[in-house]
């Protein structure tokens, strides 16, 4: 049995519900949304439901020294949509855009309602112990919480190094496209772009390897999707006489170029994409949720390598009173909010 399907077994003895497919964003990168155990693919637990802990009272510090715990999961929702009367939505043709955004709406308010848990964790290398909450909202890009994690998991996982290449911008043909299908197919459809332009580099260039791409989505004021790729190193894309295939292949609309931007790092790019995300509309958060749509894509030569964190669980609970805090962790708050990380041991 995987980690991840543990986890899920003995968390949804506590409890706490999962939809039923994981988030599209998982297939082209491991960053965009949360969905693995929340303490490193490297850990092997046993959950217990009451919690059975023997500690004794350490000192209490920050976890400034100590790595984030991925402490969320997010996934998409196996709602059917069922229809809102009185929404307005644009371009949307006979898809229910109404039921999506009621589907939407619940599904939220599940993750702000949903139960919070506290995890007692330790890392026997570093001599450490601590307490943290897992919390969904934290763990969802649809919360500016989320947000700042993904970014924070960026800034870790993605290569910073900065390069000179060329950037095109993939728009979507209003007349040809509503803007659910829009959403729904642009990834598809910049797939074979890619496949069709690989060829050509290969059978006409003498290309040997597939380009290297970071691949972002992001909301125009239209409200329907534009997709900016930055081909970092790249100094020539495709023959001058044949540049107008750029667009022949590109079947939802027109691809424009930059290459005057400055040198870049696909860090960089796929951050600045992620923090414009505080401008999107619910109802393009809501296609996104609906389909499954992934945020980004890119090469994974781009990753740095990933290292396990050195964290265990030791025990999970799935309530806990202020008084059991003190009394066997020596963890002194006036609320459970408070409780984000804590160290609660360190030798």
């Amino acid at each position: 049995m995987s980690i991840i399907q543990s986890y899920r077994e003995n968390v949804n003895r506590l409890g706490m519900f999962f939809p039923a497919d994981e988030d599209k964003a998982l297939q082209g990168c491991n960053l965009s949304a949360c969905a693995g155990p929340p303490f490193g693919e490297s850990m092997s637990f046993l959950l217990y439901p009451q919690g059975r802990v023997q500690s004794e009272k350490p000192n209490v510090s920050n976890s400034d020294n100590v790595c984030h715990v991925d402490n969320c999961l997010e996934q998409d929702s196996e709602t059917v949509p069922t229809g809102l009367d009185g929404f307005n939505s644009t371009n949307c043709d006979s898809v229910d855009m109404t039921g999506i955004c009621k589907d939407f709406d619940n599904y939220i308010k599940q993750l702000e309602d949903s139960q919070k848990l506290f995890a007692h964790i330790k890392n026997e290398k570093k001599g450490l112990e601590a307490l943290c909450m897992i919390d969904r909202v934290s763990g969802s890009r649809y919360f500016p919480e989320g947000r700042a994690k993904i970014r924070r998991k960026i800034q870790k996982r993605i290569k910073k190094q900065k390069e000179r290449g060329i950037y095109l911008v993939f728009t979507v043909d209003t007349k040809k496209y509503n803007q659910v299908e829009a959403w729904d197919n642009i990834w598809e459809n910049f797939k074979l772009w890619r496949d069709a332009i690989n060829a050509y580099r290969k059978r006409h260039m003498g290309a040997r390897w597939c380009l290297r791409y970071v691949a972002v989505l992001e909301q125009h004021k239209s409200g329907y999707p534009h997709l900016n790729v930055f081909f970092p190193g790249l100094r020539v894309l495709i023959k001058k006489e044949d540049f107008h295939k750029i667009d022949e292949w590109w079947k939802m609309g027109s691809v424009y170029t930059d290459r005057e931007r400055k040198p870049e790092s696909a860090c960089s790019y796929v951050l600045k994409y992620i923090s414009k995300m505080e401008g999107w509309s619910k109802e393009c958060f809501a296609i996104l949720w609906h389909y499954g749509i992934r945020l980004w894509n890119m090469s994974f030569n781009f990753y740095n390598e990933k290292k396990p964190s050195g964290w265990v669980l030791v025990d999970i609970y799935k309530s806990i009173s202020l008084e059991h805090l003190a009394s066997h962790f020596g963890v002194k708050v006036d609320s459970l909010g408070d409780i984000r990380f804590v160290l609660i041991n360190s030798s």
